[in-house]
């Protein structure tokens, strides 16, 4: 009797024991804080469903797809019910949020999926990086850009193995970064091409229309760091030679003959390019200032765009006198 009697309170436990362990269904349901946003605006996904242990949001986006589970995609699993993202790609996305329910051996798993869209646009019509390659200045050249004008500043020559090798602005390529991914450029109402070689003597419009359609134009203009054409001391034309890395830098050698003063010797010299010549910020004049000469002694030359003046280049020329033994 006993026997029985213990049978069926351990039966009855049992059975209070799966009651207890009854799993419910879960019930999906989740907001979003906008459903039509920019690329990397914040998103937030917010639970307002119930008898859930687990809830995954599926963006929708590449990796987080919900009907591509079997290939690897997965969810993103919410923290408080809460879930805060952005989207890097403009597209139409579907949302799916799979709340899940189970008990303690894993044994029973209900789930539950809602669902949502969101609209992602891409309005960026802006630029990451815009250069010129290095094919013939062995580093990038950056273009320089204020508004919508972009100024390539570049050197007549560069050094290369001891001789000085004139730039051929007439075959440059452009190397151009969109800040957005999705953007499509066109340079002179021609799809532009990484490969392709542009005139840089003539003005370049760069146009570039961001995913949504919406469109900027950027004016790419381009000007010669200043150099001196000419320049002598007493007559005795100076020998120029370009920097090897330093593309706004060029080196002037003078040789004078034996027992010139070279505390205050005056230059005669010529810059087409140069609007503005200075040694130490003071105005110099051809032909009028000295300058002492007993250390090298650097001009820096301005050139200012005509078209707009907020854009302007400067270079230096480092001038030495040696006088002759």
């Amino acid at each position: 009797m006993k026997i029985q009697n213990l049978i069926i309170l351990i039966a009855c436990l049992m059975f209070a024991s799966c009651e207890e362990e009854e799993v419910s269904m879960p019930r999906a349901s989740f907001e979003v804080s906008d459903t039509e946003v920019s690329v990397n605006q914040t998103v937030t996904f917010t639970f307002t469903g119930s008898d859930a242990k687990q809830i995954a949001v599926f963006t929708g986006d590449e990796g987080h797809d919900y009907d591509l589970r079997e290939q690897s995609n997965s969810g993103l699993t919410m923290s408080k019910g809460i879930l805060t993202y952005s989207y890097k790609k403009p597209g139409n996305y579907k949302i799916a949020l799979l709340a899940t329910n189970y008990d303690k051996e894993g044994n029973q798993l209900l789930e539950s999926k809602a669902e949502a869209a969101i609209t992602v646009n891409d309005t960026r019509t802006g630029l990451s990086v815009i250069s010129l390659k290095r094919d013939t200045y062995m580093k990038e050249i950056q273009g320089d850009m204020v508004d919508e004008v972009i100024l390539f500043a570049v050197p007549y020559k560069i050094r290369l193995n001891n001789r000085d090798i004139a730039v051929n602005l007439t075959k440059q390529r452009i190397d151009i970064t969109p800040v957005s991914e999705s953007a499509n450029l066109w340079m002179n109402d021609t799809e532009y091409a990484a490969t392709a070689n542009y005139n840089l003597t003539q003005p370049l419009s760069l146009k570039i229309r961001a995913g949504s359609g919406n469109e900027k134009s950027y004016n790419l203009l381009t000007v010669n760091y200043p150099v001196f054409e000419s320049f002598s001391i007493n007559g005795m034309e100076g020998t120029v030679k370009y920097d090897d890395f330093n593309f706004n830098k060029t080196h002037i050698t003078v040789t004078l003959p034996a027992g010139t003063d070279t505390g205050a010797l005056v230059a005669t010299f010529a810059s087409a390019d140069a609007q503005d010549v200075t040694v130490n910020e003071t105005a110099q004049v051809s032909g009028l200032t000295a300058n002492n000469f007993a250390q090298p002694v650097t001009y820096t030359l301005k050139n200012t765009v005509a078209s707009n003046d907020k854009l302007s280049c400067e270079s230096t020329v480092e001038v030495s006198v040696v006088v002759a033994p």
